[in-house]
């Protein structure tokens, strides 16, 4: 499991932690209003999750509510059921990831369970016009600059055509990496937008760091794969996103 040391870092962020096997603790995080947590090591990948404490009676509405959560954290729904739980999954094989990132992690895990805004920080300021372009070049990955603050980035879905926007949330300050997989300009049943809803979250449930996303308008509806980062990822972190897309 690399250097980290697991249990020092838990109880820097945890009010009480207990080790239920070598690769498994159990978390208590929150500051006044607890939050009971599960972290568990799976290949390389440190998952943390929390229960969302409500039976699932409309999965569009998760997939609305994953949207508004902070950086790296997802809503799903366990195969188990019926509840919907908060995930964050740390990548423990980057060189660049210790300790403090999984404290970040279990941070990141309250600020989405709990609410807390002031833990999911303030909207990061812009970043250089050219940052997300320079990011684009480094990762190699064909791309199109549809402006200054947007890229079109080709995800490797041959023989199709598929690409996903790459740009800077205006509201939160996000880096949002998307590709939209349906896109409704008139009125959607209720049913369909549930089954786009349900295979979204099984994907996202299957696949690292990607969350299903949705909007909705007056009459239009729009669900889709993102992967968000608090800053412009590195030449690392966005081959890993678009590959996890594609």
């Amino acid at each position: 499991m690399g250097s980290i040391d697991f249990d020092t870092a838990f109880a820097q962020v945890a009010a009480t932690t207990c080790r239920l096997s070598p690769t498994t603790w159990a978390l208590t995080l929150g500051n006044g209003r607890p939050l009971y947590a599960t972290a568990r090591w799976e290949d390389d990948w440190l998952v943390l999750t929390a229960p969302d404490g409500q039976p699932v009676a409309d999965l569009v509405a998760l997939l609305h509510r994953t949207a508004d959560l902070p950086v790296g954290v997802k809503l799903l729904v366990p195969p188990a059921g019926p509840d919907a739980e908060y995930r964050v999954e740390l990548p423990l094989a980057r060189s660049d990831v210790d300790a403090t990132a999984l404290i970040a992690a279990c941070a990141q895990l309250e600020a989405g369970a709990l609410g807390h805004a002031g833990l999911s920080g303030e909207p990061s300021p812009a970043p250089d016009p050219q940052a997300l372009a320079v990011v684009c070049a480094a990762a190699d990955w064909p791309f199109v600059e549809r402006s200054a603050e947007t890229m079109a980035i080709e995800l490797a879905v041959e023989p199709s055509f598929q690409q996903a926007l790459l740009r800077r949330d205006p509201g939160t300050g996000a880096i949002r990496l998307r590709a939209d997989v349906l896109t409704a300009e008139t009125p959607l049943a209720p049913a369909c937008q549930q089954a786009v809803a349900a295979l979204l979250l099984r994907v996202a449930h299957t696949v690292r760091l990607v969350r299903a996303v949705a909007a909705s308008g007056a009459a239009s509806f729009t669900a889709g794969l993102e992967v968000a980062f608090a800053a412009p990822p590195d030449a690392l972190g966005l081959p890993h996103a678009c590959a996890a897309l594609s």
